[in-house]
């Protein structure tokens, strides 16, 4: 009789490929709105549960519950969709959720990117290129910006009009150092933020 040693490697499969949904569910999705995160999710018809939690958090082995939505949370008849809106996100963060669907479980964790402002007017974080830095705004995705930038003597090192949006790449150089200004101007009003290299 022969036998065949075969690597464990050739019939070991990933767990995450069987990574699936909760099976009352048919839907969970994150979308990201200005200031906000919508949850919404469908519950698969003839599935019930009572009260279903909303969790969040900025990793997803440390989540903190921010949502109930009381009373029954399915139906025996039909597919029953539901939301709930996150008016209060961290900003510029990669934010988990999960939903816990009374005594029935809890559903997959799901991320998102949320590169919005929320407390802030302006905020200057170093870029990936390492050339410069995102600067973020809190003004609505039409807003027309007018940005500029200075190095402390005072020599414009970066200016660009007619932007749109809320987010804005300042180019300075990867050899650039020292501190900066930045000025962004929209219709409405005037943003002042400083960035050390």
């Amino acid at each position: 009789m022969i036998r065949l040693a075969l690597p464990i490697a050739l019939f070991a499969i990933p767990s995450a490929l069987f990574a699936q949904e909760h099976p009352y569910l048919s839907r969970f999705e994150l979308i990201q709105q200005p200031g906000a995160v919508r949850v919404e999710w469908t519950m698969i018809a003839g599935n019930t549960c009572f009260d279903t939690e909303v969790w969040r958090g900025t990793a997803p082995e440390a989540l903190s519950l921010i949502g109930l939505i009381s009373g029954p949370c399915g139906s025996i008849s039909v597919p029953t969709d539901f939301a709930y809106t996150d008016t209060a996100p961290p900003e510029l963060s990669t934010l988990y959720y999960r939903l816990v669907l009374g005594s029935a479980g809890q559903s997959t964790t799901r991320s998102i990117v949320f590169d919005q402002l929320v407390t802030s007017v302006i905020r200057i974080v170093p870029d990936r290129t390492g050339d410069g830095v995102d600067v973020f705004l809190a003004v609505p995705l039409s807003a027309n910006v007018e940005l500029r930038c200075w190095d402390i003597s005072g020599k414009l090192v970066f200016s660009a009009s007619r932007l749109t949006g809320s987010k804005h790449h300042v180019p300075v150089g990867s050899q650039a150092h020292g501190a900066f200004i930045v000025q962004a101007v929209t219709d409405r009003r005037s943003f002042t933020g400083r960035f050390v290299r």
